[in-house]
C-alpha cells in the first residue's frame, strides 16, 4: 500500500487509489464472510438492475474489493460547495428509482431487523416500540438501500453513481425512507422534512406510513457507533412516534 493514496476511510474499511482502480481494504481482524457478505450484496444489485453502480472486482487472498475509480464529488459536496439548488430533487429521483426494481436474492429486511432487535442490549422499552413500528409495516419486496444519503451518491461531472450497498435488503420502501429521514435530520437537519414531505407527495404516499416506520429505523441508527450525541434525538423518534 505504500504506493498508494488514501481517498476513504468508513468505520472500518479504508479505501486506496492506484490512480486506475479504488481498493476498499479490511483489516485483518474483520471476518472474510462479512467481505464476501458486501460483495456478494452489491453484485446481485449490479447484475439485477440498471442502476449505475461501480463495478466490483474481489480479491480475496489481498482481502480487498477492487472498484472503479471514480474521479468526481459527492451530491453533498455538490450541494455544499456549489451550491447546486436541485440536490434534493436529484436524491428523490434516484431513491425513487431503487425502489422500481426486486432482487431476489437478497435477504428480506424484516426478518434482519426482528433478529437485530431481539439480540440488542437496548431497553425492553425501546425494543417493544421497535417491534409494535416493525409489525406495522406491510411486507413488500422491492429493493431498499438503507443507507441512502448524500455521501452515497457520487456525481463524474456527467452521472450520479450511487456507492455502499453493503445494507442493501428486500423490503418495503417506507423503511429506506425512514432512514435517509433519520439521517437528514442528524447531518442535514434543515433538509430532513422537506425531503419527507416532496419524497410522500412524489410517491403519492401518506406521511404516516413514514412515521409508522421511524421507530423501527430509529432503533436501528441506535445500534450504530456514530450516533452521539444524536442520541437523545432517536430516543424520542422511538418513544414519542413524532417526525417534528
Amino acid at each position: 500500500m505504500e504506493q498508494m493514496k488514501v481517498i476513504g476511510r468508513g468505520k472500518i474499511s479504508t479505501i486506496y487509489t492506484d490512480g486506475i482502480f479504488a481498493y476498499k481494504t479490511y483489516p485483518d481482524s474483520f471476518p472474510t464472510a462479512w467481505i464476501d457478505y458486501e460483495y456478494q450484496t452489491h453484485q446481485a444489485v449490479f447484475e439485477h438492475t440498471d442502476l449505475t453502480l461501480i463495478r466490483y472486482t474481489y480479491l480475496k487472498e489481498q482481502r480487498q474489493i477492487q472498484m472503479d475509480f471514480i474521479q468526481g464529488k459527492t451530491l453533498a459536496d455538490r450541494m455544499r460547495k456549489d451550491k447546486y439548488k436541485q440536490g434534493l430533487d436529484d436524491f428523490i429521483s434516484l431513491q425513487v428509482q431503487i425502489f422500481n426494481y426486486k432482487v431476489p436474492t437478497l435477504t428480506q429486511a424484516a426478518s434482519v431487523f426482528k433478529d437485530q432487535i431481539d439480540q440488542s442490549n437496548l431497553s425492553l422499552r425501546l425494543k417493544e416500540k421497535a417491534l409494535i413500528s416493525l409489525n406495522k409495516i406491510e411486507p413488500k419486496n422491492q429493493l431498499c438501500h438503507l443507507d441512502f444519503h448524500l455521501e452515497n451518491i457520487l456525481f463524474d461531472g456527467q452521472k450520479y453513481i450511487i456507492i455502499d450497498w453493503v445494507n442493501a435488503k428486500s423490503g418495503n420502501p417506507v423503511m429506506d425512507i425512514a432512514r435517509s429521514y433519520i439521517l437528514l435530520k442528524q447531518y442535514a437537519q434543515r433538509l430532513s422534512n422537506k425531503y419527507l414531505n416532496l419524497i410522500c407527495k412524489t410517491m403519492h404516499i401518506s406521511p404516516n406510513k413514514i412515521k409508522e416506520a421511524i421507530p423501527l429505523m430509529a432503533f436501528l441508527r441506535m445500534l450504530e457507533n456514530d450516533i452521539d450525541p444524536f442520541r437523545p434525538t432517536l430516543e424520542s423518534l422511538i418513544l414519542e412516534d413524532s417526525i417534528d
